[in-house]
């Protein structure tokens, strides 16, 4: 890492595994990165001789740029990993929301405010998660309330039908009825599909997968290796999801991602 016009970069390491139990709900390998005041955490790596000292607290504008990762495999069965970029649109507040809930298997309600001012529109794709994460104290990896024991509905991709102040509408019957308490909703698009091989990274012939610049990601692969990444600006975050079910436990997923803060 360097120093940028008195900046200090900071690097971040995101984790997250799939195992069987996940299914096919999808996980939020990065969240996202708002501005502010951060206090150093486990995941923060620091460069020696950088003008910040070890433990000093830092100031960051909000955003990322992943600039690596990779995801290895403990399945005996070659898988294919769907990544989609998110951005979060509704944060479930008293103020902001009232109570946020899955009202049917088919609908998402707030009691205040408005799904059309947060920008919600006929034909996005929605998926449920967590809290995020808070400013100070730093980020850490993650919070994962998409698994099922957790949040019914969480990480499972909703197309949504039709938008009204306190309604989305969704196609079928995608969602458990359940409260989302302290939740986030986040606007999807994928990115790509690639295939994983059985072992990947697990055996001595089988590297593991590099999460940028796969052959399937046409605007990263298009970039000199120099310059593959992906940035996510403070509301977006990078979410991973199993094409199919991996195998039984151990059988898993480890998936992690390398960011550099702004």
């Amino acid at each position: 890492m360097a120093s940028f016009a008195n900046n200090v970069v900071h690097q971040r390491l995101y984790v997250t595994s799939i195992i069987a139990a996940t299914g096919t709900r999808a996980r939020m390998l990065v969240d996202q990165a708002p501005g502010g005041l951060r206090l150093p955490d486990s995941t923060l790596i620091e460069t020696p001789g950088t003008a910040a000292p070890s433990g000093t607290p830092i100031v960051t504008r909000g955003g990322q740029r992943i600039i690596g990762g990779t995801i290895a495999s403990t399945d005996a069965s070659t898988k294919d990993v769907i990544l989609y970029r998110g951005q979060v649109l509704t944060t479930q507040s008293a103020g902001a929301t009232g109570a946020l809930q899955a009202a049917t298997t088919s609908s998402v309600s707030r009691a205040t405010g408005s799904f059309i001012t947060d920008g919600w529109t006929p034909g996005d794709t929605l998926m449920v998660f967590g809290p995020g994460p808070t400013v100070l104290g730093g980020q850490g990896t993650p919070e994962h309330s998409s698994t099922p024991a957790a949040l019914a509905s969480g990480g499972v991709a909703v197309q949504i039908t039709a938008v009204a102040a306190t309604t989305l509408t969704a196609n079928g019957t995608p969602l458990t009825v359940e409260s989302w308490p302290g939740c986030r909703l986040v606007r999807v698009a994928q990115v790509c599909r690639f295939t994983v091989a059985a072992s990947a990274g697990n055996a001595a012939a089988t590297a593991s997968v590099a999460l940028l610049g796969n052959s399937n990601e046409a605007d990263i692969t298009s970039l000199a290796a120099a310059d593959r990444g992906l940035s996510l600006g403070p509301a977006d975050v990078l979410i991973v999801a199993a094409q199919a079910a991996v195998s039984a436990l151990p059988a898993r997923l480890d998936c992690n991602a390398v960011s550099l803060l702004y």
